[in-house]
């Protein structure tokens, strides 16, 4: 090899060092921010609770009185804090009844303010009850020791289990680890 071709390799071999020193740092942050873990992303901690319940059906954390029924579902565990995202069931009411609410809030919670309406919607009839459906997506904070509970106030009662479902209402969301 003569010194032209030696100088022509070696200016090559520049460019090339050059070039990728502008690339070689944008691909360096990819390969590292791949390393790095989020461990409060919503699919490592996932939250799903449903609960099941009639007007005649008592079961702890459900209490049905004058057409007004209550479930909760559980405290969130110490060291965390619980992001619902969703509510959705489907109620059962005598005709000719209906739903006047569903809230949910916190049952520790002396703030009346404090609770997230939820839609319901009329969904067709069965038998001798009105069925209504609940579906929204919520954003509702829960922390450590609190519990989400769910209200249902209807003009009529709820459902006797037997001759139709029993109504039911879950909620879904995810946990968040505190520092």
């Amino acid at each position: 090899m003569n010194r032209r071709n030696l100088l022509y390799i070696t200016a090559g071999m520049a460019v090339l060092v050059s070039i990728g020193s502008f690339t070689a740092k944008p691909l360096w942050a990819q390969i590292k921010a791949a390393l790095v873990e989020n461990i409060d992303e919503p699919g490592r901690n996932p939250f799903h609770a449903n609960r099941s319940f009639t007007s005649n059906l008592p079961s702890p954390g459900l209490e049905c009185v004058n057409n007004n029924c209550t479930i909760t579902y559980g405290a969130v565990p110490s060291g965390k804090r619980l992001v619902i995202t969703n509510v959705t069931g489907s109620l059962f009411v005598d005709t000719p009844g209906s739903v006047v609410s569903v809230s949910l809030y916190d049952s520790n919670s002396n703030d009346a303010l404090a609770s997230t309406l939820i839609p319901a919607s009329p969904a067709g009839t069965v038998y001798s009850s009105n069925i209504i459906g609940v579906n929204a997506a919520v954003l509702a904070y829960f922390d450590a020791g609190n519990e989400p509970t769910v209200v249902v106030s209807t003009t009529t009662s709820i459902s006797q289990a037997g001759f139709v479902g029993t109504s039911q209402i879950a909620l879904s969301g995810y946990y968040i680890n505190l520092p």
